[in-house]
């Protein structure tokens, strides 16, 4: 967070970690717009926390759309354009996994490393934890899947990790 400080910050979603967030950031960005695809979905009491820390809240926006820009943030919505200097994503309370060649619960996962029946595939975070939404599961996946994924490519394809290896 740090590091958007004096930033000003979009945040699409309208649950409670978007207003947790926008909450948050209020004390340190400049600027903190929540834009919703609908009407809000989050806890009153973080609604109105937000309006009194200044979060700016664009409900019934419709679908939003990420602009590739070469600085900041643009979404493009139904409401219009929104700019800032950066943009986080907190929608949805599942993990989306319909870019995945095989559905999910198709797929052998290994419960350690995240990886799967297809080589050079690894999920990891809520996608392979499931209901237990947490950052630490998260974080300790990505660790033990990035491991794999490089011993994956130094088997596969001969690419050296650091110094240090990929183990």
């Amino acid at each position: 967070p740090s590091s958007l400080n004096g930033k000003s910050v979009l945040i699409l979603g309208g649950g409670d970690a978007a207003f947790d967030r926008g909450l948050r950031l209020s004390g340190i960005a400049s600027s903190v717009t929540i834009i919703c695809r609908g009407r809000t979905s989050a806890l009153e009491l973080l609604v109105k926390r937000a309006i009194n820390a200044g979060v700016r809240i664009v409900q019934d926006a419709g679908e939003s759309r990420p602009i590739s820009s070469g600085k900041g943030a643009l979404v493009s919505t139904r409401k219009g354009v929104f700019c800032g200097d950066a943009l986080l994503l907190c929608i949805g309370k599942g993990p989306n996994t319909s870019i995945l060649p095989t559905p999910l619960e198709k797929l052998s996962l290994q419960a350690l490393t995240g990886e799967t029946n297809i080589p050079g595939l690894f999920v990891i975070g809520d996608a392979m934890a499931g209901e237990y939404r947490q950052l630490g599961v998260a974080v300790g996946t990505a660790i033990a899947s990035a491991m794999r994924t490089g011993k994956y490519l130094k088997d596969k394809y001969g690419i050296q990790g650091t110094s240090d290896g990929w183990e």
